[in-house]
């Protein structure tokens, strides 16, 4: 947040993609007296979230990613409902695009995002992303905001590989269902990666409540480092006033 700039003025509106955690909200009006609400969509999200999957080891969760992509694979028209799988690590992104390559389908067209592109090159990708049997691969960076139009009555099929903070999970996979179109969300771990192999053996239940005992640690970590970086803006606000 810029605070420095929101101290000089006596008043100002802003528009957020999201409000952030209650904590951070409670903070920002502790120092700035500021206020939130949520101003509800026009079109509502027809996007059907699926349950969460945890799988033992990187394999065990290339395949099953390959195998969500096969569940809704289609010869018939209009195709297979456009994919979006989204990771933070851009190897991690690289070794998935490697073994899909090597395993996919016909007509499945693959293509990925690390960041290195063009922006010529990046809106042919969104561009084709939007169309029936694209499979695209790309970090969670770049899928901020992103905001595709599926051509697909299905709408859009949004996978995120890799865990993080609740608010940034949401964020990831409310790229399905925009605009009041339909989509299909779901989150799928590499358990061995988070050192969470245990927890793989368990309920469905369990899994999630494990999975949502780290996003809140992460958010707490999150929510330190941010609360440091906006205590140094206000001084330096301070100092310059």
């Amino acid at each position: 947040y810029p605070l420095g700039l929101i101290s000089m003025y006596e008043r100002m509106i802003g528009l957020s993609a999201t409000l952030g955690v209650m904590e951070e909200q409670a903070y920002l009006k502790d120092k700035l007296a500021t206020e939130a609400f949520v101003l509800p969509p026009y079109r509502p999200s027809q996007c059907l979230p699926l349950t969460l999957k945890l799988y033992k080891n990187q394999a065990a969760h290339f395949k099953r990613i390959l195998k969500e992509i096969n569940k809704v694979s289609s010869d018939e028209p209009p195709g297979s409902m456009p994919v979006l799988i989204i990771e933070e690590d851009s190897n991690y992104v690289k070794a998935l695009y490697d073994f899909l390559i090597k395993n996919k389908k016909e007509p499945w067209r693959l293509q990925c995002v690390l960041g290195t592109e063009t922006e010529s090159e990046k809106k042919k990708i969104l561009l084709q992303a939007e169309q029936p049997n694209t499979i695209t691969l790309c970090t969670t960076l770049f899928s901020r905001g992103l905001d595709l139009r599926p051509a697909h009555p299905e709408g859009l099929y949004v996978m995120m590989a890799c865990l993080k903070d609740k608010e940034t999970v949401l964020q990831s996979l409310g790229r399905a269902g925009r605009f009041g179109q339909k989509g299909k969300s779901r989150l799928i771990l590499d358990a061995q990666r988070y050192g969470l192999e245990e927890a793989a053996t368990k309920s469905t239940a369990q899994k999630q409540q494990v999975i949502e005992t780290l996003q809140q640690i992460i958010s707490e970590n999150k929510s330190v480092e941010r609360y440091y970086t906006q205590e140094a803006a206000l001084i330096r606000a301070g100092a310059l006033s």
